[in-house]
């Protein structure tokens, strides 16, 4: 079986909660935005790109603001280096007026990843025991338009994987759905079991179907 390292963060996304591709550009994301903070403030490639972008793009600005106040290790004074950098930038090239942003590189970057890992998944999943696994993670469920993205990919590698793969997504609804309905069941006055664990994380699960992560949000703009 071709186990490597993208198996192997696939394998731990499917462990989380929720799609594990969302999960793992959720993770990049994050962890991206901390490394610059915690180590790339002054470099002269960083600093280029915040410049090319007017400081990145809506979503990934407040994201390194709100990380800079949350996390100790890191502090406020980042990103106010970055955009006092920023602004100097923008009053010089008399692009103060302009509501023109270039491309955000952290967007360029979970795109890239997003579609490695799209391709890396399906090629697994024609390959390797990462269907059983996805199969056995009952928390773990892959948002429609990943699912939609991987099946497209896998139908031309391995149809009969492919159709493993449907199967699977088909009876993980159905178990989301009878979930939901057991979550709602227990609010029910004449009711005196509490949730279990899957249901109580059956609304996630299903929004998480439905939409993904809002980490979406970057590649579908």
């Amino acid at each position: 079986m071709a186990r490597d390292l993208f198996y192997h963060e696939i394998v731990e996304a499917i462990g989380k909660p929720g799609c594990p591709i969302c999960n793992i550009l959720e993770k990049e994301e994050r962890n991206t935005l901390w490394d610059i903070l915690y180590e790339r403030v002054n470099d002269p490639g960083v600093r280029k790109k915040f410049r090319r972008s007017s400081g990145l793009c809506r979503r990934h600005a407040w994201r390194l603001y709100e990380l800079s106040r949350r996390d100790p290790l890191i502090g406020e004074p980042g990103p106010a280096i970055i955009y006092r950098d920023v602004l100097e930038t923008v009053v010089e090239r008399g692009l103060w007026e302009k509501p023109i942003d270039g491309e955000c590189f952290i967007c360029e970057r979970i795109s890239e990843s997003n579609e490695a890992f799209i391709e890396e998944f399906a090629g697994k999943a024609a390959s390797t025991d990462l269907l059983e696994v996805y199969e056995n993670n009952k928390s773990s469920i892959l948002c429609r338009y990943h699912y939609s993205m991987i099946l497209k990919k896998l139908a031309r590698i391995d149809k009969k994987s492919a159709d493993r793969l449907r199967e699977i997504q088909g009876s993980k609804i159905k178990d989301l759905i009878n979930a939901l309905k057991n979550f709602i069941e227990t609010y029910d006055y004449r009711s005196n079991r509490r949730p279990t664990s899957y249901e109580s994380l059956s609304t996630f699960l299903a929004i998480t179907y439905l939409k993904g992560s809002t980490v979406l949000d970057v590649i579908n703009k």
